[in-house]
């Protein structure tokens, strides 16, 4: 099965996933982001972070980018 990796992005910071997941496909990567992201969210939220301007920039094996998943916006 391809890897893929989640990195992190914001407009000051770029975290980058040095592991990345054995997926199916690029819309299983999709998928799998969307739920992490939401996951993601809502602990920040719980413990008063934000999560706002953040997306994960997929990317393949290879380097190249498969597709972005933003963030849900979360309000103060």
């Amino acid at each position: 099965m391809p890897k893929y990796y989640f990195n992190i992005r914001s407009t000051n910071d770029r975290y980058d996933d040095l592991e990345g997941i054995e997926l199916q496909d690029k819309e299983a990567a999709l998928c799998e982001a969307k739920a992490a992201a939401r996951e993601i969210s809502a602990d920040r939220l719980r413990r008063g972070l934000f999560t706002d301007g953040k997306v994960f920039e997929i990317q393949d094996a290879g380097g190249a980018v498969v597709g972005t998943v933003p963030f849900p916006r979360t309000v103060e």
